[in-house]
């Protein structure tokens, strides 16, 4: 686990992260930042806090990984998120997967998991949220137009003095309104279950059984039975758990590898995650009886070493944490919870070792191991160290290219040694990818100042000072329109915690959740971060503007502007890049003044009856302008006549040059 950043604690319903029952300075689970789920309607949020974990994402990555290849994703680079939320869910947005740390804690087997992952995976390899998109805008569509057709009929009835009518306009919209609601829940039910078809197709691929699936399909079906609740099939955006379990249960029950069970090590390494998760994400009392359970057990010793860490005298945790390092001496996160122990003592060189070690032993060599690592050097103050720690940091950052918190080690480690630009620029990366364009921007600048023109260094802080300047262009257009919500506050975003412009729609919720929400991803300080997207604040702006119809013109507008610039862009830059092959190849034939210093180029063929029709402008031209310099350009593709026309052009000029213009 990686040493300790800042106190930190959970609740699900809040913004700030606070501790369930007993505070405590939670390190391996790092809680990185807060995602919010920010309805359309700008309505109460509610807020999750995204975790980064070396151990918990080496396993999942590993669930996933057969599944991904299975469903064509290997190449996509699809991301998965963790999220500290004690309910069983999981949804995909756009290609990042956010699975809660309370189904890999329900999931009693790695199956579970890996089902949830396969259904996930046909989300994502269906292209369902692009097509979802797409309804949205006819839904949108719909309603406007019902919207409309209410006002116009509910206006009619009450000048016509006839409340019937009026109330009958009431009636349209609303009608409109809810015919488009149940047309677009349909689509996602359909959704739904092509995904659990997929994900049965992807786990026989892989040669694992889909009892996991329909289990987690039965647990919903007990939790609703439990409710009391009667659900309408029609008012929920996925099919009810009994409709899933019967879709699929034939069908997976088919498969030859339906009994097939998880291998002994993975089962081990699953049990060794939830123990952990157990002890930093419950209370005491819920933890202990997690540790009644597992009784005798390594993963039972594990929740215990980490709760004496969490609780207890350092010493002590030493002491069960090196019992542990002894039974399985080549488990690398026994390693790292050593080394959080011992920075806790206050030893950082030895909790360096144990770092070393840990990322001696992890063969993913985890940047969080990394980080840890690099984090412990920085503490021993020696000069040395904090060299191997940037080394370190900025080996990580390779891998991990937009985490906050391995920014601000490296900000620290160039403190130490004596490099003034290089740690502002760490420092700006930092404050820039947990979403503070501000303070960012001022870093920036401050490290540009120190650095040479045109260097690696002033680019990057070139690259944070327009993007920063542009961000806060938006936010004040938005103020503007008097939309200075906190939706608009948090509209350039992270997916781990940081500054990345992603736009989510609430597809694909496993545990069966209608979200008629859009989720956005609010950054916290010194929190690690995904990847940097434009196309989130693109979405942000979007939704901006079907908040506010009225600006639909403008943009329309605006639109055939950019992509006019755009166009005539292009354009010029093929002309710049090809103007000798333009406008002085000599093979080409020139009517009018040779060295003029006007030249208009025309492309032509001979079969083209417009270009004919321009003959007479093109010799007009001519006449009227002594520096008029034309060239002509063959272009024959109109078919077999044309290219016949250009040979004999080609000939007849070869032959009588001085007579060419006549000819053509």
């Amino acid at each position: 686990m990686t040493a300790a950043l800042c106190p930190v604690s959970f609740s699900p319903a809040r913004t700030k992260v606070r501790a369930m029952s007993i505070p405590r300075i939670l390190t391996g689970l790092l809680l990185a930042a807060t995602v919010a789920f920010a309805p359309a309607s700008a309505a109460a949020q509610a807020n999750l806090p995204i975790v980064r974990d070396a151990e918990i994402e080496a396993l999942v990555a590993d669930y996933a990984r057969l599944i991904f290849k299975a469903a064509g994703l290997q190449k996509t680079n699809v991301q998965i998120i963790l999220v500290n939320d004690p309910s069983f869910n999981a949804f995909v947005a756009g290609r990042r997967m956010f699975v809660n740390l309370g189904a890999l804690l329900t999931a009693e087997t790695p199956n579970e998991i890996i089902g949830v992952f396969a259904h996930e995976a046909g989300h994502i390899a269906g292209g369902h949220q692009d097509r979802l998109r797409e309804q949205l805008a006819r839904a949108n569509t719909m309603m406007i137009v019902a919207a409309l057709l209410g006002v116009g009929t509910t206006i009619a009835g009450a000048a016509a003095g006839n409340m019937e009518v009026a109330q009958a306009g009431t009636g349209i919209a609303a009608g409109g309104a809810e015919l488009a609601k149940r047309g677009l829940l349909g689509y996602q039910r359909t959704e739904e279950s092509t995904a659990d078809r997929s994900a049965v197709t992807y786990l026989e691929k892989t040669g694992q059984s889909a009892r996991g699936l329909l289990k987690t399909f039965s647990r919903f079906e007990s939790a609703l039975a439990l409710s009391g609740a009667r659900v309408d099939p029609y008012q929920v955006s996925h099919p009810v758990p009994r409709d899933r379990i019967s879709a699929l249960e034939e069908l997976a029950k088919a498969s030859a590898n339906f009994d097939k069970p998880d291998s002994p090590a993975l089962q081990l390494r699953h049990d060794l995650m939830r123990a952990k998760i157990s002890a930093f994400t419950q209370d005491q009392r819920l933890a202990a009886r997690n540790l009644r359970k597992q009784s005798g057990g390594l993963p039972a010793a594990y929740a215990d070493a980490v709760r004496t860490y969490l609780t207890g005298n350092p010493r002590s945790a030493l002491a069960k944490v090196d019992a542990l390092i002894e039974k399985s001496p080549t488990s690398p996160w026994f390693q790292e919870l050593r080394g959080d122990v011992l920075m806790k003592a206050n030893q950082p060189a030895k909790a360096a070792d144990a770092y070393k070690r840990a990322l001696a032993l992890d063969p993913a060599r985890s940047p969080i191991l990394q980080f840890g690592h690099a984090k412990a050097l920085i503490a021993t103050g020696k000069e040395a160290a904090l060299k191997t720690a940037a080394d370190e940091l900025k080996s990580g950052l390779q891998r991990d290219r937009e985490n906050p918190m391995g920014y601000e080690l490296l900000a620290q480690a160039q403190v130490g040694l004596g490099n003034a630009a290089e740690a502002e620029l760490a420092q700006a990366d930092a404050a820039f990818y947990s979403g503070d364009y501000k303070q960012a921007k001022s870093f920036a600048a401050r490290a540009q100042q120190k650095m040479k023109n045109g260097s690696p260094g002033w680019l990057r802080a070139q690259d944070i000072l327009e993007f920063s300047i542009q961000t806060e262009k938006i936010l004040t257009a938005s103020r503007r329109h008097g939309k200075d919500t906190d939706m608009n506050k948090a509209m350039v975003t992270g997916a781990i915690g940081g500054a990345v412009a992603v736009g989510m729609l609430g597809l694909g919720v496993f545990a069966g959740r209608m979200s008629d929400t859009e989720p956005r991803v609010i950054a916290a300080p010194a929190a690690p971060a995904a990847t940097l997207d434009r196309a989130g604040v693109e979405a942000i702006v979007r939704d901006y503007l079907v908040a506010n119809p009225e600006l639909i013109e403008t943009m329309q507008t605006a639109l055939e502007q950019k992509r006019e610039a755009e166009q005539k862009k292009a354009a010029q830059a093929v002309i710049s890049g090809a103007g000798d092959a333009i406008f002085k190849d000599p093979s080409d034939p020139v009517i009018g003044n040779p060295d003029g210093n006007v030249t208009v180029v025309e492309f032509f063929d001979y079969n083209c009856g417009y270009c004919k029709r321009a003959l007479d402008d093109m010799n007009a031209m001519v006449k009227a302008d002594p520096e008029l310099r034309f060239v002509l350009k063959e272009f024959p593709i109109l078919g077999p006549e044309s290219q016949k026309a250009s040979i004999v052009s080609a000939a007849f000029r070869a032959l009588h040059a001085d007579k060419y213009a006549e000819f053509h």
